[in-house]
């Protein structure tokens, strides 16, 4: 899932674990915390590795995008991503 998101976003991992908290990459690491914890892909604690945080902050992210009644962009463009990579896979299954 990370490196569909960093494919998509065209950022590195370098990039998501840096300590910076520019809005983008803040935006995308949301994105990112938010879809792997709805799909259960990774824990928690794999994303706050993932982006050099402290598990009780990725929590925290979760937690101000759940209040938030807008559905981010970020998150939409990422979950698009992901049904494309799926469908990608099942094709090359059945051929």
């Amino acid at each position: 899932m990370l490196s569909v998101a960093e494919q998509v976003f065209q950022v590195g991992r370098n990039d998501l674990a840096r300590p910076d908290q520019k809005r983008q990459l803040t935006r995308i690491r949301q994105a990112i915390a938010k879809v792997t914890r709805s799909s259960r892909a990774i824990t928690i604690n794999e994303v706050a590795a993932a982006f050099g945080r402290d598990p009780s902050a990725v929590s925290q992210m979760l937690r101000r995008m759940e209040t938030r009644q807008e559905e981010r962009v970020e998150v939409k463009t990422l979950l698009d991503a992901l049904v494309k990579v799926d469908a990608l896979q099942l094709s090359d299954c059945h051929t």
